[in-house]
Protein backbone atom coordinates (compact mmCIF):
# COMPACT_ATOMS: atom_id res chain seq x y z
CA UNK A 1 0.00 0.00 0.00
CA UNK A 2 2.81 2.11 1.01
CA UNK A 3 4.64 1.68 -2.45
CA UNK A 4 0.65 2.37 -5.05
CA UNK A 5 0.52 5.92 -2.23
CA UNK A 6 4.39 7.59 -3.32
CA UNK A 7 3.80 6.21 -6.93
CA UNK A 8 0.48 8.04 -7.10
CA UNK A 9 2.20 11.07 -5.40
CA UNK A 10 4.67 10.70 -7.96
CA UNK A 11 2.31 10.88 -10.55
CA UNK A 12 0.44 13.99 -8.90
CA UNK A 13 3.77 16.09 -8.91
CA UNK A 14 4.06 15.49 -12.18
CA UNK A 15 0.75 16.50 -13.19
CA UNK A 16 0.94 19.78 -11.09
CA UNK A 17 4.76 20.13 -12.97
CA UNK A 18 3.27 19.93 -16.66
CA UNK A 19 0.05 22.15 -15.93
CA UNK A 20 2.52 24.67 -14.34
CA UNK A 21 4.44 24.56 -17.51
CA UNK A 22 1.61 24.91 -19.56
CA UNK A 23 0.54 28.21 -18.11
CA UNK A 24 3.95 29.03 -18.48
CA UNK A 25 4.25 28.65 -22.47
CA UNK A 26 0.37 30.04 -22.85
CA UNK A 27 2.26 33.29 -20.81
CA UNK A 28 4.99 33.35 -23.25
CA UNK A 29 3.01 32.92 -26.46
CA UNK A 30 0.68 35.80 -25.61
CA UNK A 31 3.35 38.39 -24.89
CA UNK A 32 4.55 40.87 -28.18
CA UNK A 33 8.30 40.08 -27.54
CA UNK A 34 8.24 36.42 -27.31
CA UNK A 35 9.78 34.19 -30.97
CA UNK A 36 10.43 30.86 -30.66
CA UNK A 37 13.72 31.39 -32.94
CA UNK A 38 14.93 34.06 -30.67
CA UNK A 39 14.55 32.26 -27.81
CA UNK A 40 16.39 29.14 -29.85
CA UNK A 41 19.29 31.63 -30.70
CA UNK A 42 19.34 32.81 -27.46
CA UNK A 43 20.89 29.28 -25.78
CA UNK A 44 22.48 27.97 -28.98
CA UNK A 45 24.94 30.71 -28.72
CA UNK A 46 27.76 28.66 -30.31
CA UNK A 47 25.06 28.57 -33.42
CA UNK A 48 25.63 25.10 -34.13
CA UNK A 49 21.53 24.91 -34.70
CA UNK A 50 20.69 22.46 -31.72
CA UNK A 51 20.78 23.00 -27.61
CA UNK A 52 23.26 20.34 -25.86
CA UNK A 53 24.11 20.37 -22.25
CA UNK A 54 27.00 22.98 -22.51
CA UNK A 55 24.09 25.47 -24.30
CA UNK A 56 21.69 24.54 -21.57
CA UNK A 57 24.49 25.30 -18.56
CA UNK A 58 25.80 28.11 -19.94
CA UNK A 59 22.15 29.74 -20.43
CA UNK A 60 21.42 29.11 -16.98
CA UNK A 61 24.35 30.99 -16.14
CA UNK A 62 24.10 33.96 -17.92
CA UNK A 63 20.38 33.91 -16.49
CA UNK A 64 21.35 33.69 -13.04
CA UNK A 65 20.51 29.94 -12.19
CA UNK A 66 23.29 27.79 -11.59
CA UNK A 67 21.87 24.29 -13.05
CA UNK A 68 23.52 21.21 -12.57
CA UNK A 69 25.31 18.74 -15.24
CA UNK A 70 22.14 16.15 -14.07
CA UNK A 71 19.86 18.72 -14.98
CA UNK A 72 20.95 19.74 -18.20
CA UNK A 73 21.08 16.52 -19.05
CA UNK A 74 17.29 16.20 -17.78
CA UNK A 75 15.98 18.92 -19.58
CA UNK A 76 17.78 17.85 -22.56
CA UNK A 77 15.93 13.75 -22.00
CA UNK A 78 12.94 15.40 -22.07
CA UNK A 79 12.70 17.94 -25.03
CA UNK A 80 15.29 15.44 -27.16
CA UNK A 81 12.60 13.39 -29.50
CA UNK A 82 15.21 12.10 -32.02
CA UNK A 83 16.94 10.93 -29.18
CA UNK A 84 20.49 12.43 -30.81
CA UNK A 85 21.30 14.24 -27.12
CA UNK A 86 20.80 17.71 -28.17
CA UNK A 87 17.92 19.81 -28.95
CA UNK A 88 17.18 21.18 -32.70
CA UNK A 89 15.25 23.71 -33.69
CA UNK A 90 11.95 21.49 -34.55
CA UNK A 91 12.27 19.88 -30.80
CA UNK A 92 12.85 23.29 -29.10
CA UNK A 93 10.04 24.86 -31.04
CA UNK A 94 7.25 21.80 -30.07
CA UNK A 95 8.35 21.99 -26.40
CA UNK A 96 7.51 25.25 -26.26
CA UNK A 97 4.40 25.50 -27.87
CA UNK A 98 1.40 24.92 -25.36
CA UNK A 99 -0.60 22.17 -25.76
Amino acid sequence: MFVEKEVARLLELEICYHQQVEVIKHDLVRRFDWNVATAFAAIDTMHHGSIGIESVLAFCRHNGFHAHHRDATAIIRRLDIDADNVINFEEFAEAMAPQ
